[in-house]
């Protein structure tokens, strides 16, 4: 009797604590650390796919020209994307500020998500093109080589 008394006010306290925090917490209340992460993520992604991209190109024994020149294509290419990327990052916000509303805007919603996607096809062409470009320094050897890197990959990814 007296240990399921225990047990019992316990598990009510312990209810208790976990519908207080989110009752004190508010519905308006922001997970900034959540939004943390989800940067870290993006950020780590992106780190891992450039690294992704300087091993294959490691493989494909580039002499120092062309690796001077594709470096400066790198570097030139995060530049012209850095003001987009910015204002994707603006945009964002103003879509979690949208969502958070009373009353929910469609039409600025709509209008946000829109530019926030075009931002992103000129990003993803800037980038196409910049790999047309790289591929264009590539010796024939070089681009069949590659070639075949993606191939390997592709069939990895079928198999998993």
């Amino acid at each position: 009797m007296k240990k399921s008394l225990v047990i019992s006010s316990l598990v009510a306290g312990i209810l208790v604590s976990g519908l207080s925090s989110s009752v004190f917490a508010g519905p308006n209340h922001e997970h900034k650390h959540r939004h943390a992460h989800e940067h870290e993520r993006q950020f780590d992604a992106k780190r891992l796919n450039m690294k992704r991209m300087m091993r294959a190109f490691s493989r494909l024994d580039l002499s120092e020209e062309q690796k001077t020149e594709i470096k400066s294509i790198f570097k030139q290419g995060f530049d012209d994307n850095k003001p987009k990327r910015e204002e994707i990052q603006t945009l964002r916000e103003q879509v979690r500020n949208l969502k958070h509303a009373e009353v929910l805007d469609e039409q600025a919603l709509r209008a946000t998500a829109i530019s926030i996607a075009n931002l992103r096809t000129d990003m993803m062409l800037a980038n196409l093109q910049n790999r047309k470009k790289i591929e264009a320094l590539l010796t024939e050897s070089q681009v069949q080589k590659l070639q075949e890197m993606k191939e390997k990959r592709k069939q990895r990814r079928l198999a998993e």
